[in-house]
């Protein structure tokens, strides 16, 4: 059985990034709070600061999904959403594989489609990005898609 979830590390950066966040909204509530008097870079502070820490947030947890595959049985398990979505290997129309240099590191990421669903993972995000990609090569080598 594979099983594949978010990296602690990516997790623990984007969570520090959200603190830091807060923490510039919350500050920048700080003076209009005690001084009564609002300054352009409050509204900045709290608005945007507010705002970026808000919606990153939200989309963490919305994307948050764990994958695990058994035999020829792929489930997508969304545990914020409360939603399970379990596919067979012959339901899948077709995968892909992308490879971007950037910089020193090369950023890779699998594509699946069912139908109309799509699924990405990436190496740097998801554990067991080798398995699945080698599982894929293995069980369903003719629905690559170039």
């Amino acid at each position: 059985m594979i099983i594949s979830r978010p990296r602690s590390n990516a997790l623990f950066a984007l969570t520090i990034f959200i603190i830091i966040a807060m923490s510039l909204a919350y500050a920048g509530l700080q003076g209009p709070l005690n001084t009564g008097i609002w300054k352009w870079y409050n509204y900045i502070a709290v608005y945007f600061f507010g705002a970026l820490a808000f919606l990153l947030s939200l989309r963490i947890l919305y994307n948050f999904k764990v994958i695990s595959i058994s035999k020829d049985v792929m489930e997508f398990w969304y545990p914020f959403r409360f939603k399970r979505k379990k596919w067979n290997v012959k339901e899948l129309d077709s995968w892909k594989e992308e490879q971007v240099k950037t910089g020193k590191t090369l950023f890779r990421e699998l594509e699946m489609k069912f139908g109309k669903r799509k699924y990405k993972i990436s190496l740097q995000e998801n554990t067991s990005y080798e398995k699945i990609l080698n599982f894929l090569k293995k069980k369903a080598q003719n629905k690559m898609h170039e």
